[in-house]
């Protein structure tokens, strides 16, 4: 697992990896190549690893967060798994439907339904 990182918590509920969000309003280049370091680089996806991301405490979207999930979700179905997004305000999952995401990652109103979809 990585290292403790401000922009987001680890934890694992029922079996599943649950990646929290804390991402403030802007994320800037830095920002995002910590979150990469940490995500991406450096933890090591399971087999078959039922991901969710819980954008809850989210409050920023934009081309970097929609990146991050590409290659999360790239990470996790090279692994023979799965992501699943969970809790994403209105505004978030607007932006996310009109990038179309949701063609690629499945998205769902809360946590509880995410874990429970995955």
């Amino acid at each position: 697992m990585p290292r403790p990182n401000p922009y987001f918590r680890l934890n694992v509920q029922d079996d599943i990896d649950v990646i929290e969000l804390l991402l403030p309003g802007e994320v800037d280049v830095a920002a995002f190549h910590e979150i990469s370091r940490g995500l991406i680089d450096q933890w090591p996806f399971e087999p078959d690893a039922r991901i969710v991301v819980d954008l809850t405490t989210c409050q920023y979207i934009g081309s970097v967060l929609l990146g991050l999930l590409i290659n999360l979700r790239q990470k996790a179905n090279a692994s023979g798994g799965a992501l699943v997004v969970g809790g994403a305000s209105a505004r978030l999952t607007q932006t996310m439907k009109t990038a179309r995401l949701e063609r690629l990652i499945p998205l769902y109103g809360s946590r509880a339904a995410a874990i429970a979809a995955v």
